[in-house]
């Protein structure tokens, strides 16, 4: 009897020991995030026509053919390089009279840059860190998020502008 009690407990104690390791929380852990993510997405509350295709799209990036190329490469020492091959020059009109109809003008210019920044994590959250110019992100499985606020401005017929904000989604390669 006695050593079926001591066999017990020494299963017990495996099994909790195997069960509960340290690295089961790594929420924490910038080692999620190493490695290649691709732009995937620039979606704006609005969906837009830029191509004049008939379909509109939230995702600006069906609907241009720029910023396809567009990666952040997670490295050591909490850094991270943007790699950019173009950037969109974007105007949006509303026409007169209406309410949901738009005038675009839409320039995609070639421009190969990279730059880089630092970033802190703190669960799910990101922190990049561009000298001092702070933009928080979101980390869910392999998609990493991040909004630009106020960055398309939509005219009206009086020259008055609205400021709509740009979600920028990246994929893990």
């Amino acid at each position: 009897m006695r050593k079926l009690l001591i066999a017990s407990l020494i299963t017990i104690v495996l099994l909790f020991l195997t069960s509960c390791t340290s690295d089961d929380d790594n929420s924490g852990s910038n080692d999620m995030l190493s490695g290649t993510w691709k732009l995937t997405a620039f979606n704006s509350s609005t969906a837009y026509d830029l191509n004049n295709d008939g379909n509109a799209s939230v995702n600006l990036l069906d609907e241009v053919d720029c910023l396809e190329n567009e990666t952040l490469v997670f490295g050591s020492n909490n850094t991270v390089v943007s790699n950019n091959t173009s950037f969109i020059d974007l105007e949006i009109g509303l026409v007169v009279g209406t309410t949901d109809e738009f005038t675009f003008l839409v320039d995609c210019e070639e421009d190969i840059y990279s730059f880089s920044l630092t970033y802190t994590k703190n669960g799910n959250t990101i922190i990049f860190n561009d000298k001092g110019d702070l933009l928080q992100g979101t980390v869910s499985g392999n998609a990493l998020s991040f909004v630009l606020e106020g960055e398309i401005d939509v005219a009206d017929e009086n020259g008055l502008s609205t400021a709509e904000d740009i979600t920028l989604v990246y994929a893990r390669q």
